[in-house]
C-alpha cells in the first residue's frame, strides 16, 4: 500500500524541478514554429540549377563597374514621333474659326433676341412711311450669328428631315401664289409691285392690276417707276413677305428681282 504510494508521487514531476517549463515558454514555441512552417509554404523554392546561376551572376558582376548612360544616348536610341494629324486638324479648326469671325461678325450678346428698328421705310400704296423692326439672334458663346453658321454646315433640323409645321406652311403659301397680281399705281409715278388683287383696288390711290405677277417686269414697260415691292426671304424658317428692298436688306433677306415662287424662299434663307 505505502509502495504504490510513493510511486504515484514520483511520477508528478515537482513544481521547482528541471522538467517544469512555463506556459509562455510554451506558446512562444508554438507560434515559432507555426510561423517557421507557413513561411515554409508561402516562400518559392528556387531550383538548385537556378540558384547556382544567380549567385554565379553575381560574382560575375561583383567586380564589373555598372553600366553609365548619359541622355545623349538615350534620345538616340530613343524613336521618334511627331504628331502630325493633331497640328493638321488644329491648323483647320483655327482657320475655320477665322473664316466664320471674319465672314459672319460677332454677333450680339445676349440670352433672348435683340431688337433692332428701321425708320421711315415708305408703305407701297400708301402716302405715309412706317417704322419697323427686326429680331437679331444672339449668341451668348461671344461668336458668329447663328444664322451664318447655318449658311456654312452647321446643323439645323429642318434641313436635316421634313418638318410638319414647315410643310403646311409651303401648302398654305403656294396657294396663295395664284392670287398674286402685278398692281400698278395711278398716282403719277407708275411703281408696280406684287400684291394680292383686293389690296391692289383698297390702296389711297386705287391701282391697276396688269395681270399676273410675272407682268412685274421692268423690262416689259408696263412699270416705268420700277417694281417696288416683291417677295422676300427673311429668316431661318422660311418667312416670305411682300416688302420693299430697303426694307428686306435691313431684315437681312434676299430680295427677289424676278418674279419666282415662295417655295424658294426656304432654299435660299436656310439650306443653301
Amino acid at each position: 500500500m505505502s509502495s504504490s504510494k510513493s510511486r504515484t508521487v514520483e511520477s508528478v514531476p515537482l513544481l521547482n524541478g528541471n522538467n517544469y517549463e512555463p506556459p509562455s515558454s510554451r506558446r512562444q514555441k508554438r507560434a515559432e514554429r507555426t510561423t517557421e512552417f507557413y513561411e515554409r509554404r508561402l516562400t518559392p523554392s528556387i531550383p538548385p540549377g537556378l540558384e547556382r546561376n544567380q549567385q554565379k551572376d553575381q560574382r560575375q558582376r561583383a567586380g564589373r563597374p555598372p553600366p553609365q548612360y548619359d541622355d545623349t544616348t538615350v534620345a538616340a536610341q530613343r524613336r521618334r514621333f511627331r504628331p502630325y494629324f493633331i497640328v493638321t486638324v488644329t491648323l483647320v479648326e483655327i482657320a475655320v474659326f477665322i473664316y466664320e469671325i471674319v465672314g459672319g461678325g460677332i454677333a450680339p450678346i445676349s440670352f433672348t433676341p435683340t431688337t433692332e428698328e428701321l425708320v421711315s421705310v415708305p408703305v407701297f400704296g400708301q402716302n405715309y412711311n412706317e417704322s419697323v423692326k427686326r429680331s437679331v439672334i444672339s449668341n451668348w458663346f461671344i461668336g458668329p450669328n447663328p444664322t451664318f453658321l447655318v449658311h456654312n454646315a452647321a446643323k439645323y433640323s429642318l434641313c436635316m428631315r421634313k418638318d410638319t409645321a414647315l410643310m403646311t406652311r409651303l401648302a398654305r403659301l403656294r396657294v396663295e401664289e395664284n392670287y398674286l397680281r402685278c398692281c400698278r399705281l395711278n398716282d403719277g409715278s407708275q411703281t408696280c409691285g406684287m400684291v394680292l388683287q383686293e389690296d391692289c383696288e383698297s390702296f389711297a390711290t386705287p391701282g391697276t392690276v396688269l395681270g399676273g405677277a410675272s407682268q412685274c417686269d421692268e423690262s416689259s414697260g408696263l412699270c416705268d417707276g420700277g417694281v417696288t415691292l416683291r417677295p422676300c426671304c427673311v429668316g431661318l424658317s422660311a418667312s416670305c413677305v411682300l416688302t420693299s428692298h430697303e426694307n428686306c436688306s435691313f431684315q437681312n433677306g434676299y430680295w427677289h428681282t424676278n418674279a419666282v415662287q415662295y417655295l424658294s424662299c426656304f432654299d435660299q434663307t436656310a439650306c443653301y
